[in-house]
């Protein structure tokens, strides 16, 4: 098993020894500054990281390719509070993939501060008994209706944009 770090960009995606992983924007304009915005679409891939392989240029041994890690992930971005971004594993299925319709119910929210990102995330992985007590990733993941999914993420969204 593999620690949180050793990980690509918190997605889960294993890294091999040696390499870094990076998110590109699918579309540029959904890049702010140096960062990716939350709900922007990605492709992560991993590079062999040159300050811990040593690969030199001269004859011998090429460096590694660059690896596709997955494409068109929609980033479910969460601040900490020493400003670093993570991106939670539990949007990913088994195959390392955004849970289908998740971006759908992503679409429904507006976070402005780092604690509306993370009551985002807290909604989206705690029981609902609107959906049978399971977390709405987990209805997804599932095979759940993801009218019923839409439907549930658009009301607390609502809800939370009228007592702010």
């Amino acid at each position: 098993e593999r620690t949180p770090g050793e990980r690509a960009l918190g997605f889960g995606a294993p890294l091999a020894a040696g390499q870094v992983a990076f998110a590109l924007p699918v579309d540029p304009s959904q890049a702010v500054g140096a960062a990716l915005a939350p709900g922007a679409r990605v492709d992560v891939i991993a590079v062999p990281n040159a300050l811990k392989t040593r690969v030199s240029s001269g004859g011998g041994a090429s460096p590694p390719a660059p690896v596709v890690l997955g494409q068109g992930y929609v980033i479910l971005a969460l601040r900490t509070a020493d400003g670093a971004w993570v991106y939670p594993a539990f949007q990913l299925d088994g195959r390392n993939r955004v849970v289908a319709g998740l971006a759908e119910v992503l679409d429904r929210f507006r976070p402005g501060t780092p604690d509306d990102e993370w009551m985002v995330a807290a909604f989206l992985a705690a029981p609902q008994p609107g959906l049978d007590d399971r977390s709405v990733v987990d209805h997804l993941r599932s095979g759940g209706a993801l009218d019923a999914a839409v439907d549930l993420a658009a009301e607390r969204a609502e809800r939370w944009a009228l007592a702010s």
